[in-house]
């Protein structure tokens, strides 16, 4: 496939006062073309990024913006959660799965990690 995939997980936690927010975690599997890794040893073919979007206390939830601001926190060039691979099939959705219910579970656990 030559084309941009999204995943996401909307949940919700508790904060820091008791209230519970909403947040949507999105997943975006980018292939890439003529990319290098630096040593030039392997070829880059796929790319995968995470991003978070917190409802704030004030709003009222909204999915579709939530989900649009999650994607554009994902493949925002300066994204910290963001993994390349030499091999398509190594971004499969099964992995895409786990690795969005890993992060809800850990973000649920450690909410001020965003």
């Amino acid at each position: 496939m030559n084309k941009e995939i999204v995943e996401y997980i909307e949940d919700s936690f508790i904060d820091y006062k008791g209230d519970e927010r909403k947040f949507i975690v999105a997943a975006v599997s980018t292939p890439l073309k003529d990319v290098t890794i630096s040593n030039g040893s392997s070829e880059i073919v796929k790319s995968l990024s995470i991003g978070f979007s917190i409802c704030n206390n004030e709003d009222q939830f909204n999915s579709e913006i939530g989900l649009k601001i999650a994607i554009n926190k994902a493949t925002h060039a300066n994204n910290p959660l963001k993994a390349y691979v030499s091999c398509a099939g190594m971004i499969s959705t099964s992995v895409v799965n786990a690795l969005l219910e890993q992060e809800v579970k850990y973000f649920k656990n450690n909410p001020d990690s965003h």
